[in-house]
């Protein structure tokens, strides 16, 4: 009689969405550290989904989460940020600190990355600078090695910018120069 208890608390169909949303969010962990990032975003598209039909808002909330990373990790980072707003509304609802900063943190990222390469566009190559640096600095931070290596890469596209500005200058000053040079001293 005690069992059948347990067994109506419990139904089948809920613990065999539990272990297969933990099969799935581990698989989609292994996956991502190997580099696949294709196969684990539809592994953690899968949790999400099983996330919801358990329901369990939190889970859900960790694969949105892990889907921001992987999108960010492809380069597809207006997804990237709607990934993690969705995070955050449900951390926000649910009260789970740990996971609104880590939210709130990726989005601030997200958008001094993008604010740097507007600037770089921009050609304000140092404040472009500036803003990468802060985020790799935010990224170093709270520990995010992908958001890391993506905010150097582009760090690194910024300061190529400048020096070539720079060069760009210095060959300038240098050819004015001569002319002047040449126009005064030699006619």
């Amino acid at each position: 009689m005690f069992y059948l208890f347990i067994l109506c608390l419990f139904p089948f169909d809920k613990i065999d969405l539990e272990q297969q949303y933990s099969r799935l969010f581990k698989l989609g962990d292994e996956t991502r550290l190997e580099g696949d990032f294709k196969k684990s975003i539809e592994l953690f598209e899968d949790s999400l989904s099983v996330a919801k039909n358990i329901p369990d808002e939190k889970k859900e909330c960790e694969s949105l989460i892990r889907l921001g990373l992987l999108y960010w990790n492809i380069g597809k980072l207006n997804d990237s940020s709607n990934y993690y707003q969705q995070a955050l509304d449900i951390a926000n609802k649910l009260n789970l600190k740990n996971f609104q900063e880590e939210c709130h943190n990726a989005r601030k990222i997200y958008n001094l990355y993008k604010k740097a390469k507007s600037f770089r566009d921009s050609c304000e190559y140092q404040k472009s600078i500036e803003s990468f640096h802060e985020a790799v600095d935010l990224s170093r931070k709270v520990g995010s090695k992908e958001h890391e290596v993506k905010c150097l890469r582009q760090l690194s596209y910024s300061y190529g910018e400048l020096n070539k500005l720079q060069d760009r200058d210095r060959k300038m000053y240098a050819s004015n120069g001569f002319l002047l040079f040449k126009n005064e001293y030699l006619f």
